[in-house]
């Protein structure tokens, strides 16, 4: 809850984006009830990830419809609403909705796929850091010009 708290207030002039995924291991209430605290923050965007390593006797599919229901029933769309197989794709499902001004709250539970979303943010960084790079070094400068400073140089796709 007060991760939550604090995204909200860091969207306060763009969109809150929330990774939601549960173990398994946790009963129907309490799962159903992470849905509810997570709605209540009034999310624009909810990435509910299925926890592949995490099942603990569930059948895929089962938490992320649980949360699913919990959410619709609390309050958001099946707009605001995406569904993805892991925390990798989960998360850069968010960092790909995002737009600047925007809060991505991603709480990843695997060891591995933490140092996966880690290394995916820094590329990020670094790209965007290049994108603006580009934008000051570009002002005034005709297409022509552009284009021939590029030349040589690697493309950026702006895909992840």
């Amino acid at each position: 809850r007060g991760a939550l708290v604090v995204a909200r207030k860091l969207a306060a002039h763009g969109r809150l984006l929330l990774l939601l995924g549960q173990a398994g291991d946790r009963g129907d209430a309490d799962i159903a009830a992470l849905g509810e605290v997570a709605a209540r923050s009034q999310p624009d965007l909810v990435v509910i990830k299925e926890m592949k390593d995490y099942l603990r006797g569930r059948v895929a599919g089962e938490v992320p419809g649980i949360l699913r229901r919990a959410l619709l029933g609390h309050g958001l769309t099946a707009g605001q609403l995406l569904e993805q197989d892991s925390e990798i794709a989960a998360a850069r499902a968010a960092l790909s909705a995002a737009r600047a001004g925007d809060a991505v709250l991603l709480p990843v539970h695997g060891v591995a796929a933490r140092g996966e979303v880690l290394a995916l943010i820094e590329r990020l960084r670094s790209a965007l850091a290049i994108a603006d790079f580009w934008d000051s070094l570009s002002k005034g400068l005709s297409l022509d010009a552009k284009c021939r400073i590029c030349s040589g140089a690697e493309s950026f796709s702006g895909k992840f």
